[in-house]
C-alpha cells in the first residue's frame, strides 16, 4: 500500500486527481494557397463558424460592401462560391463578428465609421445564412470604464461567443489592445466593457510557461468554444506594420475570460516560407472555420485577408489547414495512453483521474 501510495503521489492524483490546466503542445500548419480575387478588396474576413460561409469588406474607393460567399473544402483546396452583396444595412459594414445560431439564424455585430467608437457598435440578425439582414440598432456600452483599459471604445472586430449565461464580444480598442464586452446570452445588448485581455506591447510569460510578446491588435480575431468548455481566442498582431509584423497567435483562456493559461504567439507569421511563396506580402487580418476535434487535437482551416504579389493592395483571401495538439483530449476517441503509464498506474487507477474543467 505504501508503494502505491508513492506512485500515485508521484502522479499528482492525491490531491482529487485534478491535473494541469489545458495546453497546447504543438501546432501544425499545412500548406498555405492563395484565392486569388483580383476584383475584391478584402479588408477583413470573418466566418460564421460550422456554416461554411464567409463574410468580407469589399474597399473599392471606401464604399465599405459587405459581401458573402459560400465555399466546399474537400480536405486540400478551398473553392469558392459566387460572390454576393446581402441585403439589408443601413449603414457601412466595417469590422464584423459573427454568431451562428444554427439553423440559418446569424447574429452581427459591427462598426459603422460614421458612429464614434466610443459609444457604440451596430447590431443586425439574419434568419437565411446572411443573405438578408434585419433589425439593425445601435448597440450602446454602459460607462463608466473600467480602471485600466483606458478606453471604453472599440472598433470591431474580434471574436464572439455564449459562454454558460454570457455572451462575450472580444474587440480592438482604440488603442490597440483587445477588450471584452459583455451580456448575457441570447441578448444583443447593451454591452458592459468586462476589462481588458489583451495590451497592446505586453510581453511576459504565461502560466503555462510559454512566453508572448503582443504588438498592437488588429480589429480581427476569432473564438472557439470547444467540447471541454475550454475557450480560445485567436488574435491577429502587427497592425500598422502588417509587412514586417503581421502575425496570428492562439490564447487558451480562463474561467473569468479576462486571462489566459496557455499561449501560442505568432504561430504564423507574414515571414514564413510558406506564406511568402504563396504570395502574401502583408497580413492583415482572419478568421477560423471547419472546426473539428479528434482526441487531443483540434483542426480548423485558417483563413487570412493580406495584400499580395498578383494584386497588390487589393487583398486576397489565403487558406491553410491548421491542428493544434493539447495534453489531453478534447474531442472525439480518447489517445491511446502511453505504456509507461499503464505501467506505472494500471487501468483501475487511470479510472480515477479527473481534470477540472474551466466554466
Amino acid at each position: 500500500m505504501k508503494r502505491l501510495a508513492m506512485m500515485l503521489a508521484v502522479a499528482g492524483l492525491l490531491s482529487g486527481g485534478v491535473a494541469d490546466a489545458l495546453t497546447v503542445t504543438n501546432v501544425n500548419v499545412g500548406t498555405w494557397t492563395r484565392i486569388d480575387l483580383p476584383t475584391e478588396d478584402v479588408r477583413y474576413i470573418e466566418a460564421a463558424q460550422g456554416t461554411q460561409t464567409l463574410f468580407w469588406r469589399d474597399d473599392p474607393s471606401s464604399s465599405d460592401i459587405l459581401r458573402r460567399a459560400t465555399y466546399a473544402w474537400d480536405g486540400t483546396t478551398v473553392t469558392l462560391g459566387a460572390i454576393t452583396s446581402p441585403a439589408g444595412f443601413s449603414t457601412e459594414v466595417d469590422h464584423a463578428s459573427i454568431l451562428n445560431n444554427g439553423g440559418g439564424s446569424l447574429e452581427i455585430y459591427f462598426q459603422d465609421t460614421s458612429i464614434p467608437s466610443s459609444s457604440a457598435l451596430e447590431y443586425a440578425n439574419s434568419a437565411d445564412g446572411g443573405n438578408n439582414w434585419a433589425n439593425q440598432a445601435t448597440v450602446s456600452y454602459p460607462f463608466p470604464t473600467p480602471p485600466g483599459i483606458g478606453d471604453s471604445g472599440t472598433t470591431g472586430g474580434g471574436g464572439l461567443v455564449e459562454v454558460g449565461t454570457q455572451r462575450r464580444h472580444y474587440a480592438q480598442n482604440n488603442f490597440g489592445d483587445i477588450v471584452l464586452f459583455t451580456t448575457t446570452a441570447g441578448s444583443s445588448g447593451p454591452m458592459t466593457n468586462a476589462g481588458r485581455l489583451i495590451q497592446k506591447n505586453a510581453s511576459g510569460t504565461a502560466p503555462s510557461g510559454a512566453a508572448y510578446s503582443f504588438q498592437n491588435q488588429s480589429p480581427s480575431g476569432d473564438a472557439v468554444v470547444m467540447p471541454t468548455g475550454d475557450v480560445l481566442y485567436f488574435y491577429t498582431d502587427g497592425e500598422g506594420a502588417e509587412a514586417t509584423q503581421g502575425a496570428v497567435g492562439v490564447l487558451l483562456l480562463d474561467a473569468t475570460g479576462l486571462g489566459f493559461t496557455d499561449v501560442r504567439d505568432n504561430f504564423v507569421q507574414v515571414s514564413d516560407a510558406g506564406l511568402v511563396a504563396a504570395g502574401m506580402t502583408k497580413l492583415d487580418e482572419m478568421t477560423v472555420s471547419n472546426v473539428s476535434y479528434n482526441a487531443n487535437q483540434m483542426s480548423f482551416l485558417l483563413f487570412l485577408d493580406g495584400d499580395s504579389t498578383a494584386n497588390g493592395g487589393n487583398e486576397d483571401i489565403f487558406y491553410a489547414p491548421v491542428t493544434l495538439t493539447f495534453d489531453e483530449t478534447v474531442g472525439g476517441e480518447p489517445p491511446i495512453p502511453e505504456p509507461g503509464v499503464m505501467g506505472l498506474l494500471g487501468l483501475g487507477v487511470l479510472g480515477l483521474v479527473r481534470r477540472k474543467r474551466r466554466g
